[in-house]
């Protein structure tokens, strides 16, 4: 069923007289992987039990080897499967559209502040600079929601100290006693618990309380949403785009193995990515740094 579904996403629309270009067939079977992906994830390891459909949490040892005995049988490449299928199609799709060339072309206007590509599409650099605004609207509203309007002891970030020279696990200028801020988290954690509006704790009865299941989900989901936008804020702010793989590994405090990638040098928050690209022909690793603007400074921290 799912191959021939597939197979319908390939014709064109609305008359579905012909077959789609593989460069506009690619990515719809890339996002019905990466579904399928999700289900077979969820279906075999599901985060919790669906009762209506008659599915039960799986105990949380074990679960590497009953992941690998499904994903050997139906998730790899060569199985007789449609996930096989898939991988197969797209490697071809991918190797067709890459023997076809670029499928369109930018144009920059001459005044630099326009550029179009596919016939009628266009971007201005006023509404890529209102682009960077909106996300930080947006960023800065989901923020004040997760903590419950708290707002730090410290305003003006000159006044917090951060040694980055300090490489002792556990310190940032989170932990450092000096700036105040070692109580911060118990204070939200609090106010989170006993708000009023979207609390996570639900009364159970005289002096009991225990977690709301669907509060506290709905928590995590806007958690996750939130570094999502907070990265593409980086990305737009900080200069040079970074990986998102590097924004990933940052590290808020010192570890045993590892130096924290988030800091604060003259007022402004940074970020610290150490790479080891040359180290096999110099034997030293280089640092990039990207310094924040004071709105979005003032917002990671």
């Amino acid at each position: 069923m799912l191959v021939y579904f597939s197979a319908v996403h390939w014709l064109s629309t609305p008359n579905g007289n012909e077959y789609l270009q593989p460069h506009r067939f690619t990515p719809i079977l890339a996002r019905l992987i990466y579904c399928s992906r999700l289900v077979f994830l969820e279906a075999v390891l599901p985060h919790f039990s669906c009762i209506y459909g008659g599915i039960a949490r799986p105990p949380r040892h074990g679960l590497l080897q009953r992941l690998n005995a499904a994903r050997r049988e139906y998730m790899c490449d060569g199985t007789l499967s449609p996930m096989g299928e898939f991988l197969s199609l797209l490697s071809y799709s991918n190797a067709l559209r890459r023997s076809q060339g670029s499928t369109f072309r930018f144009h920059q206007s001459d005044d630099g502040e326009v550029l179009s590509w596919n016939g009628n599409q266009r971007l201005s650099m006023v509404d890529f600079r209102g682009l960077a605004c909106k996300v930080l609207r947006s960023v800065t509203a989901s923020c004040s929601r997760l903590v419950y309007d708290w707002e730090p002891t410290h305003i003006d970030l000159s006044l917090i100290r951060d040694n980055l020279s300090t490489t002792t696990p556990g310190y940032s200028f989170v932990s450092d006693p000096v700036n105040q801020l070692t109580d911060a988290y118990s204070e939200l954690l609090l106010r989170a618990c006993i708000s009023p509006v979207d609390g996570l704790l639900q009364e159970q009865g005289q002096n009991l309380s225990t977690w709301d299941a669907k509060v506290a989900r709905a928590y995590l989901e806007a958690h996750d949403d939130h570094l999502k936008g907070l990265m593409v804020l980086c990305n737009f702010d900080g200069g040079q785009c970074a990986r998102i793989t590097e924004l990933l590994t940052l590290e808020c405090f010192n570890t045993a193995s590892t130096e924290r990638g988030i800091g604060l040098w003259g007022a402004k928050m940074c970020s610290i990515t150490r790479h080891h690209k040359a180290r096999l022909a110099t034997n030293n690793e280089f640092y990039v740094v990207r310094f924040f603007s004071k709105p979005v400074s003032r917002l990671m921290f």
